[in-house]
């Protein structure tokens, strides 16, 4: 049985698929930072093409990629997500919020590339991850014009239920040929994994200057710039100056409190989903920014701390082997595709489900 990627990122699915039994052909991708981290997939999957262009016009298509037994990707939610999303702010008027708000409503993002592929190669089954919001620009009547021919699902989850420690409600849709849909059989109760954020990564050394390169477990040099728009409560407000500057900021924090700043009107507020996670209960959600910080240390968590809360296995590599240092680009790039990603737990209990559904008669 063969898997192929369809915008599925570096692949951390795959190898799930992979893990289960699949053969995989390859990925296409086109956001640019899964194609400038092209180590990551090769190192996981090297004997797998990655493409980037336009499949079919001037890209030709693997002939291994056609009819494929399963396609899995996550095209962007940046569209539907809250988190990033500027229409909060204190400081915009109610027109120009509601303004914002109507030309969101109307993005796609790259779902109707995803099902123009789905057309082209004419999977056995496909599945996607997405946010539940998606359906009210996409509608379910949307999905069944795009993918004539399948039988569709939309399964509304929480990967907690999976055994990811984040709650991280999310939609995943899937697509077979033929007459019958996949109906997916839930777990009675939440599937073994990390309950809390310690479980998950208590393990690994939590002193900044304590790196395991080989598994990408690297710290920001204390002295490096923070990233992520971190104001201060100062007047006027100032970002701090270093990375351990941050830390003891979050550090005078309680755990899980709303990193605040100061507006420009001098109003406090406080940023979204930048916090110090609380050692002892679940995370909150990764995004593609340092928004989540360690719970002893207040440092930004590391690429493979961010990894473990994904719930990806650490043999899934974040660098090549051979790799021996990380620039402070390099730590930014494996942070933004480890929060533009999909945890492992609920693909690990999908896809056997998928085999049995592709085996029934």
């Amino acid at each position: 049985m063969r898997a192929l990627g369809m915008l599925c990122g570096v692949g951390s699915m795959l190898r799930e698929a992979e893990d289960a039994g699949f053969k995989i052909v390859g990925n296409f991708e086109t956001r640019t930072p899964f194609l400038t981290s092209r180590e990551v997939w090769n190192t996981n999957f090297p004997k797998a093409k990655l493409l980037t262009g336009t499949l079919g016009v001037n890209l030709e298509v693997p002939g291994d990629w056609r009819n494929v037994e399963l396609m899995l990707g996550h095209p962007p939610c940046n569209s539907y997500s809250a988190l990033g999303n500027n229409v909060a702010s204190l400081e915009m008027s109610a027109e120009e919020k509601a303004m914002r708000m109507e030309r969101r409503s109307k993005r796609v993002g790259l779902a109707p590339l995803f099902t123009a592929n789905v057309r082209l190669l004419q999977p056995r089954i496909f599945a996607l991850d997405n946010l539940a919001k998606m359906l009210k620009t996409l509608t379910p009547e949307w999905w069944a014009n795009e993918c004539p021919g399948y039988q569709l699902s939309f399964i509304q989850m929480a990967n907690w239920d999976y055994g990811t420690p984040q709650l991280r409600k999310r939609l995943w849709i899937v697509g077979v040929k033929g007459k019958r849909p996949f109906t997916l059989v839930p777990p009675k109760s939440r599937v073994p994994g990390p309950k809390t954020v310690w479980e998950a990564i208590g393990d690994l050394p939590w002193e900044p200057w304590s790196d395991q390169l080989e598994i990408a477990h690297v710290h920001k040099a204390p002295d490096s710039y923070p990233s992520g728009g971190y104001k201060t409560v100062d007047n006027p407000p100032t970002p701090p100056a270093t990375v351990g500057d941050l830390a003891a900021g979050f550090l005078a924090l309680a755990p899980k409190t709303l990193w605040p700043y100061r507006t420009a009107t001098g109003r406090i507020a406080r940023k979204i989903g930048r916090v110090r996670l609380h050692w002892n209960e679940k995370s909150g959600v990764l995004s593609g920014l340092e928004t989540l910080h360690h719970p002893l240390t207040g440092w930004p968590l590391t690429p493979r701390e961010r990894a473990r809360l994904m719930q990806w296995p650490d043999s899934f590599h974040l660098n090549s082997p051979d790799r021996a240092s990380f620039s402070r680009s390099d730590i930014m790039r494996l942070v933004l595709f480890t929060g533009k990603a999909v945890p492992s737990g609920f693909p690990r209990f999908l896809i056997p489900q998928l085999i049995k559904h592709l085996r029934s008669k």
